[in-house]
């Protein structure tokens, strides 16, 4: 039997089931209750996907998926309490897909929020917590109030903390073992997470000891605690679990990120996600009619080359942590009981300060602020600024120190671009025919990481770096320079390199490919 007459028969086996549950007495009960009960709203969002808003007698909505196994828990107890029976399986998939038909068909189409959502001019944040509430910020204060938007879950989803605001934001300190620029640099990702797309990505690294994790895992516990606080999640090597785990989040974090988990899908998802990128849902789940965009604040822990990679660059702060001191708070981590502790007696009044900045930021507005070399960074940078007491200057200054610590990192770890920059200035200056400087300084390479494989390659990768060679080796690259005469022929392009405070090669000056060595 092939493998359609096989889906064939046990869809027909399941409209069969249904077809009998149907005939139940107590489907027909439940079909009515449901529609006709005020305390239920059935509804879809953009993908397709179906809901159920109850509202209980606590005064708590919570927000179900109709595919979800805790819509048959709740149909079985609403069955239990009402009649005293217990549906059979059969009945419970007719009230199922009888509920997804009115979702669908007469149901209101809204949107579905992870942890976050703004609504005018209020910030929801979810709290996770079992009486469905959230924190409301406004312009004029922060108050906690039951969910006003339908938050969706996923299992994994812990409470966030109570928030106390006694303290300002200099609390951080306590929280973070942070030099102060790098805990501003901090400050702008806490407060861009949740502003508006693009959103800013993150990365640590440092020595072994310097409590990379530790702080990873105090971010996503303050302000999207999605798992235990002791978890570390690595990068999943399957992009479905990929998906589902950055649908059902609203910051994402992966530690340990090496190479090898970075390497061709998530490359891509990884550089979109911050601005926003369509899931490719409808692989995995058969109630999604489109694939949902998510944007997503990313933290990544890893080492040095992928969190500084060009494609990262402009959207990632990097936060250098140093080794942790013996006999510190963090020194002493046994199983992460210090780390905990001492999160469980400064988060509270880091989540109020945070929220307060929040706040603050909504009252304020805007400010007039970009940072070059930020771009993607902007909204964040301002948010961060109206939000916190630092100085416009300190934050941007802070921010324009990691520009270009991240342009140096970059040009030492290209073994191409270092190479070009260390014969510049062995040479001072040459212009010359593309294909010389390609035959004596690239072919050879061409298997090496990092240099480029053809003449193409070679002029697309000086074009796309020219700028950061000058900002941090004082080299000038030109990659459409005429030359004038070669070899009696009409003139052509080539390259040219000086060195800043150089004159830049005349036209009718041909130079001879000379390598560092003088050979």
């Amino acid at each position: 039997m092939t493998n359609s007459n096989v889906l064939d028969l046990d869809a027909a086996r399941l409209a069969e089931q249904i077809k009998d549950g149907e005939k139940e007495p107590i489907t027909e009960k439940l079909q009515a209750y449901i529609e006709n009960s005020e305390s239920i709203e059935l509804f879809r969002s953009e993908d397709g996907r179906t809901y159920a808003w109850i509202s209980h007698d606590e005064g708590r909505r919570e927000v179900m998926a109709l595919h979800d196994p805790r819509f048959e828990h709740f149909l079985r107890k609403v069955s239990w309490e009402e009649w005293h029976k217990a549906p059979s399986d059969n009945a419970l998939r007719a009230v199922v897909a009888f509920s997804q038909a009115v979702a669908t068909f007469t149901g209101e189409l809204r949107t579905v929020y992870v942890r976050k959502a703004r609504i005018d001019d209020v910030i929801y944040i979810d709290r996770t917590s079992d009486n469905w509430d959230c924190y409301a910020v406004s312009a004029d204060d922060v108050s906690t109030m039951p969910s006003p938007v339908p938050f969706i879950r996923s299992e994994t989803a812990e409470p966030m903390l109570e928030a106390r605001y006694d303290l300002p934001i200099g609390v951080m300190h306590s929280l973070f073992r942070l030099e102060e620029d790098e805990l501003k640099k901090l400050l702008v990702f806490l407060f861009g997470a949740f502003g508006e797309p693009a959103y800013p990505s993150l990365g640590f690294y440092g020595d072994q000891r310097s409590g990379k994790t530790t702080m990873c895992r105090v971010i996503k516990a303050l302000l999207d605690p999605s798992a235990p606080f002791e978890s570390a999640p690595v990068m999943p090597t399957e992009q479905q679990l990929f998906w589902l785990r950055t649908e059902a989040q609203h910051i994402v974090f992966y530690d340990n990120v090496t190479m090898e988990s970075t390497v061709g899908w998530a490359q891509t998802a990884l550089t979109m996600l911050s601005t926003g990128v369509e899931l490719p849902l409808r692989n995995y789940f058969k109630q999604t009619l489109k694939n949902p965009t998510l944007a997503r604040p990313i933290i990544l822990n890893g080492i040095n080359n992928i969190i500084r990679r060009k494609d990262h660059a402009d959207r990632n702060i990097i936060i250098r942590t140093t080794p942790i001191r013996a006999g510190s708070q963090y020194g002493a981590r046994v199983g992460g009981v210090t780390e905990r502790s001492n999160f469980e007696q400064w988060g509270p009044y880091a989540l109020g300060a945070f929220l307060d900045g929040l706040s603050k930021y909504l009252r304020e507005g805007d400010v007039n602020s970009a940072v070059d070399g930020t771009f993607r960074m902007a909204h964040s940078t301002r948010v961060a600024i109206a939000a916190t007491n630092f100085p416009e200057g300190k934050i941007e200054e802070a921010l324009r120190d990691d520009a270009k610590g991240k342009a140096e990192d970059l040009i030492g770890n290209d073994a191409f671009l270092e190479e070009v920059a260390d014969w510049v200035h062995s040479v001072r200056s040459w212009q010359g025919v593309k294909n010389d400087f390609f035959r004596n300084m690239v072919s050879a390479q061409s298997r090496v990481a990092g240099y480029p494989s053809s003449l193409r390659g070679t002029t697309s990768k000086l074009k796309e770096y020219s700028p950061l060679l000058l900002e941090t080796r004082g080299v000038h690259v030109d990659c459409d320079v005429w030359l004038s005469r070669v070899g009696g022929k009409a003139p052509r392009r080539g390259y040219a390199f000086w060195l800043e405070g150089n004159d830049p090669p005349s036209r009718e000056q041909l130079d001879t490919f000379v390598i560092r060595n003088g050979q």
